[in-house]
């Protein structure tokens, strides 16, 4: 009798268990991410707001995410697993841009994300990766001083989206500021380094895989059009050697 009754009391404890899970709203996403020679994530959303969906995004990559004024109430409903950063992006809204930074040796570094709406307007340049007022800067394409002679210790060719650098033992601040003056990009000098380097890159469409190659204290910042897979290098910048 006494077996029977603690039979009885179990199989109502769980069973009223069991109900109040049942009970329980379900999340409308669960996010996850993983970093294993790229990043990836998993998701599984079910009339989320894109805005609480986005900002999980942003904690977990340590990103800034923002999502254009047209999306702002959007729901989704979308479910993917093991998909790579611009894909699954992608699946959260029409148009989307990333901001990464590259550095030598390490994978590209996602700062911003954009996502937006068919009719919302592009990001501007610096809407997240900026300069600071520090250093020096250059603002790209200064003067044209010509060809410079075939026997020159540092000799530049930007062509058809192809860049060619040769340095002999040159100062790394003059090669980095000679290259984005003759791509017409921004660079700046945070850390006033000595190290002299050598190099020689023919005609090469990496670009800024080129720069960030130069020395460990360079950083890359590129935007990526991931509709198009267009890339547009944003800025350069010469970094102090603790800076990892």
């Amino acid at each position: 009798m006494i077996v029977q009754r603690t039979l009885k009391v179990l199989m109502l404890v769980l069973a009223t268990a069991v109900q109040g899970a049942a009970q329980q709203p379900q999340p409308p996403f669960t996010l996850t991410v993983t970093k294993d020679g790229g990043t990836f994530l998993n998701l599984k959303a079910k009339d989320a707001k894109l805005s609480d969906v986005a900002a999980d995004v942003a904690r977990r990559l340590n990103a800034k995410v923002i999502v254009g004024t047209s999306l702002k109430d959007e729901k989704i409903s979308t479910e993917f697993a093991g998909t790579p950063m611009e894909p699954a992006m992608l699946a959260l809204a029409p148009r989307v841009y990333i901001d990464y930074e590259i550095h030598k040796d390490v994978l590209p570094k996602p700062l911003g994300i954009y996502l937006l709406g068919l009719d919302d307007p592009d990001p501007s340049v610096s809407a997240v990766v900026q300069g600071t007022s520090q250093g020096l800067f250059v603002s790209g394409n200064t003067e044209d001083t010509g060809e410079p002679p075939k026997d020159a210790p540092l000799r530049i060719k930007y062509d058809k989206g192809r860049l060619s650098v040769f340095a002999k033992q040159q100062p790394l601040i003059a090669v980095v500021l000679a290259i984005a003056d003759e791509l017409g990009v921004p660079a700046e000098v945070k850390y006033e380094t000595r190290e002299v380097i050598s190099t020689d890159v023919k005609e090469t469409p990496a670009i800024e895989e080129a720069l960030a190659n130069l020395s460990d204290t360079v950083r890359v910042y590129v935007r990526t059009n991931a509709n198009g897979l267009e890339r547009r290098l944003l800025r350069v910048v010469i970094v102090g050697p603790a800076a990892k």
